[in-house]
């Protein structure tokens, strides 16, 4: 003897169970985000004047985002947002980031940050979120003051001033801030061991950095010859300071 169970269900009872089912699998929410955003100089010394620190604050900006369950919200769609809200296009800047859970920036990479899977998670969205950009190190295109002819003739392997900074950034990144392994632990390096990591020189790095202060205290403009022989900035402050030397002092 067969035993007939009715299965079928009320059209009342799909819709709810529908519903249901789509509840459960779309959490989307909405959440307020405060993010304070900041610009970044385009050089780094370790000894800037307190009056004068390495980046300035734009202003504080508060966005309204969706939000999937445990994920957050990804980088790129906040910086997008954030564009609008500050007026500011980060087209080929460098973004940098911290959140609470976060003791220093992470670098993000160069905006608009294709195929970036970075994410501000839901736990570090009650507390502002910090971002920076900054000047990329790009030296791929040809620089369009008028030193660019006499920059051929020097030797060939000697670096651009944005090479120079970007280097010294990286450096300063790396014995200030250090890296965060895959065990989520922080490594501070020493100067050498930072100047190792990317492979030049501790002294070269040390007369860099000299150099680039001088030109900043002469008033070198960067932005004007940003791709341009690091010689330049040499010959710039030899220059400068020559002319500042009385006579009975050489």
């Amino acid at each position: 003897m067969g035993l007939n169970i009715n299965m079928s269900l009320t059209q009342s009872e799909v819709d709810s169970s529908e519903s249901y089912s789509l509840e459960e699998t779309t959490k989307e929410t909405t959440k307020e985000i405060r993010i304070t955003l900041l610009a970044s100089k385009i050089y780094i010394t370790d000894d800037a004047p307190a009056d004068k620190p390495p980046e300035e604050k734009v202003g504080e900006f508060l966005v309204t985002l969706p939000m999937y369950d445990d994920m957050g919200v990804p980088l790129a769609t906040i910086l997008k947002e954030l564009s609008t809200s500050s007026r500011t296009d980060f087209t080929n800047y460098q973004i940098l980031y911290k959140t609470g859970s976060l003791t220093f920036f992470m670098l993000a990479g160069i905006y608009p940050l294709e195929n970036s899977k970075t994410y501000i998670q839901q736990k570090d969205l009650d507390s502002p979120v910090f971002i920076k950009y900054r000047v990329a190190g790009n030296c791929n295109q040809p620089s369009t003051s008028k030193e660019s002819s006499k920059s051929k003739v020097r030797r060939g392997n000697e670096k651009r001033i944005c090479e120079v900074l970007d280097a010294l950034t990286k450096w300063k990144a790396l014995f200030t801030y250090g890296e965060v392994d895959s065990k989520g632990i922080q490594k501070i390096y020493t100067r050498q061991e930072a100047a190792d990591l990317i492979h030049i020189p501790k002294k070269t790095l040390d007369d860099y950095k000299l150099q680039v202060k001088t030109a900043k205290d002469l008033k070198f403009d960067f932005h004007l010859h940003y791709k341009e022989k690091f010689g330049v900035l040499r010959q710039f402050n030899k220059k400068i300071r020559s002319a500042n030397t009385p006579a009975n002092d050489l």
